[in-house]
């Protein structure tokens, strides 16, 4: 491994006070370097400075050579200095056209950089010194114009591919860099390799590329994928994989944190937030669309949105592939779903303590009942009704034929609550006591996998004109017992 040497830049001759052993310091004024060679300051390549002398073909150098090569005639090799003493210097600056005719620098038995391999100088407008440090060579680039405070890297073409500034900012395409890494690209409406302004690349062809759109809303992007081709294969991109938070928009209290303005809950322990606090009408603190979702399956399934203001937050709806929007609430215990509202476009439905669909109600509800202090009112005023007809049937043959039950619900009914005895009749009783009078299916109902329900409501006007047949016959028998008893 190549032994490193610390570089030090300054405008007066060092001393040991301020260059250690090992260092080697430029001093700018008098264009000269120096190396603390074991507790004493020495100038590198011996008084004067280095004196550079131009070079067009072969040349084998010695210590404290300067070199200008010129390799417009063509490509030439500089050689080494064959036994190298600690702190000899051999500069060489590009004369003309490495990029195009390339120098070779042989390293002539020694190592460079601790390799044993020679030195291809391929970049225009660029100079280095090779100074020995007592087992390899050195290498110190500068520009050809002797220390200058800015390096281009030429790429042969018209402009500068990289530069680095008297501040180490670093550009690449830029040639004023402000930031410590600067690259300036172009964009591009396609995500590609060859169109991103940045690659990362692992092994197997995996990596990231960062890019910028050249079309209104002018997006950036980052895309993890086969960078080569992501036709192929597109990968996750993992943000934090060890730990820590991530915030959009904020300062992170979740592990990840989306929010804009006021931070109206700044603690708390999250998984995830998001958050708008926006009090406009129709602003939502999270919204999840897909429109290609099954009709069975709901994106987001539990949520509350915040609503701007500190009273409260409210319900977030979902949406799902067929336009259906539903909100479902979890109990906390269980996770079963406690409360889950449903619009469609034919209408809405509200279940409590159930998933499972009994029909087209407005209002679904399993569990143990639903409790009130007030009455329970069904819109009943002639004016909403059509096809008033008076009940023509025998309801008290049809009470006659019911059979009152007892019973428990068992788990098939989705029911929770399977132990408290309730009192009622069948369903398949009732259809078949009834007959088939018209008025049946709204007092007998079928949910849409086959399994029946009642309206108990609805046998209150059976009840009625079975209570008027009875009292009818009873008034008959009445008149008969009083003819009786005139006769006698």
């Amino acid at each position: 491994m190549a032994q490193t040497i610390k570089l030090k830049r300054g405008t007066t001759t060092p001393t040991t006070s301020n260059l250690v052993s090992g260092e080697v310091a430029i001093d700018t004024s008098a264009q000269k370097l120096y190396i603390n060679d074991g507790g004493t300051v020495k100038e590198i390549g011996g008084g004067g400075g280095i004196t550079y002398s131009l070079k067009t073909s072969a040349y084998t150098a010695s210590a404290g050579d300067g070199i200008i090569a010129d390799s417009s005639g063509g490509a030439f090799t500089i050689t080494l200095p064959a036994s190298p003493s600690t702190g000899d210097i051999v500069s060489i600056v590009d004369g003309a056209a490495w990029a195009t005719n390339n120098v070779t620098v042989a390293r002539n038995g020694s190592t460079i950089e601790g390799a044993s391999e020679d030195l291809v100088l391929d970049v225009s407008s660029l100079g280095l010194d090779l100074v020995y440090d007592g087992s390899t060579w050195q290498l110190y680039p500068r520009s050809s114009a002797q220390l200058a405070t800015t390096v281009g890297i030429d790429d042969n073409a018209t402009t500068t591919a990289i530069t680095i500034d008297a501040s180490e900012n670093v550009g690449i395409g830029h040639s004023s860099p402000v930031a410590k890494l600067a690259v300036l690209g172009s964009s591009n409406d396609t995500v590609a390799e060859a169109n991103a302004n940045l690659c990362v690349e692992g092994g197997g062809g995996n990596g990231i590329i960062f890019g910028t759109q050249a079309s209104s809303p002018y997006r950036s992007y980052i895309q993890s994928g086969f960078v080569s081709n992501l036709s192929l294969a597109t990968y996750d991109l993992m943000l934090n994989p060890e730990g820590g938070k991530v915030g959009i928009g904020k300062s992170p209290v979740a592990q990840l944190d989306v929010a804009n303005g006021t931070d109206y809950v700044s603690s708390g322990d999250f998984i995830a937030r998001i958050q708008q606090n926006t009090n406009a009408t129709g602003k939502s603190g999270l919204s999840v669309m897909n429109a290609w979702a099954a009709a069975t399956s709901s994106i987001f399934e539990a949520a509350m949105g915040w609503n701007g203001t500190a009273e409260g937050y409210y319900p977030v709806h979902t949406i799902d592939g067929l336009g259906q929007q539903e909100i479902k609430i979890f109990d906390s215990g269980t996770h079963y779903t406690v409360v889950n509202i449903v619009a469609t476009s034919s209408g809405g439905e509200v279940r409590i303590r159930g998933n499972t669909d009994r029909g087209a109600y407005n209002l679904q509800v399993n569990g143990s009942g639903v409790w009130g202090q007030g009455s329970y009112i069904n819109g009943s005023d002639a004016r909403w009704k059509d096809n008033v007809q008076t009940l023509e049937c025998n309801c008290l043959d049809i009470i006659n034929n019911l059979r009152s039950v007892s019973f428990t619900y068992n788990e098939d009914s989705g029911a929770f609550d399977l132990t408290t005895p309730h009192l009622g009749f069948i369903a398949q009783e009732v259809e078949q006591a009834t007959g088939d009078h018209p008025w049946l299916s709204g007092l007998v109902t079928e949910d849409p996998e086959g399994y029946k329900s009642m309206a108990y409501q609805e046998l209150i006007p059976i009840l009625t004109k079975a209570i008027q047949e009875q009292q009818a016959l009873i008034e008959v028998l009445q008149a008969d017992v009083e003819q009786l008893k005139g006769a006698n």
